[in-house]
């Protein structure tokens, strides 16, 4: 399950949880926020998988995007829309 969702003005929060019914136990979660200043993003989103049976592996994204330039950090959107089905960068929305 992955969801984006707008939490309050300018603001969204990220989530996906990916859990093994079999295994009993979870695959994939990631969480983060999205601020949307109107010339900036500033994205902050962590991340913790399942590298094999008994390891897991953790991951945080930090970025800063100037609209129009280019972004700062790590590039956590690519790893978003695997993750989140629709997902859209929030400069990218229309109000």
């Amino acid at each position: 399950m992955g969801v984006q969702w707008p939490i309050a003005r300018r603001w969204y929060a990220l989530a996906r949880q990916n859990y093994s019914l079999i295994d009993r136990k979870p695959l994939e979660q990631l969480a983060g926020v999205e601020y949307n200043d109107g010339c900036w993003v500033l994205r902050v989103v962590g991340q913790r998988y399942v590298t094999d049976f008994t390891n897991t592996k953790n991951a945080i994204f930090l970025q800063l995007e100037l609209n129009g330039l280019g972004g700062l950090g790590n590039n956590p959107i690519d790893t978003l829309r695997l993750a989140i089905p629709g997902y859209s960068k929030i400069n990218d929305l229309q109000p």
